[in-house]
């Protein structure tokens, strides 16, 4: 899932649309919001709020351009059909 922090001055929707595009070369529009959830990282003892949203890829895949960091973790894409990201999901949940 694309994610990342929304920059000083940026409305959510814009930062939410700038890190698809960032995260998988994707220009997307946003369909619905799906809600807010939050979440406490011990491991980096940070505190994230997390703005979910359905959204619609509007162009071809384009170049990724994460951040050194995301690189250096060896971050990468992988696309899968949505009941296949249920999956994921739901095995990460338990």
């Amino acid at each position: 899932m694309p994610g990342g922090g929304i920059n000083l001055g940026e409305s959510i929707e814009a930062g939410v649309i700038r890190e698809c595009l960032e995260e998988t070369g994707c220009a997307v529009v946003l369909l619905k919001d799906l809600g807010v959830t939050e979440d406490y990282r011990g491991c980096e003892k940070k505190h994230y709020i997390n703005y979910c949203y359905v959204a619609k890829v509007v162009s071809e895949k384009g170049k990724l351009q994460p951040t050194k960091e995301e690189s250096k973790k060896g971050m990468y894409v992988k696309w899968v059909s949505f009941d296949k990201a249920l999956k994921i999901f739901n095995y990460e949940a338990e």
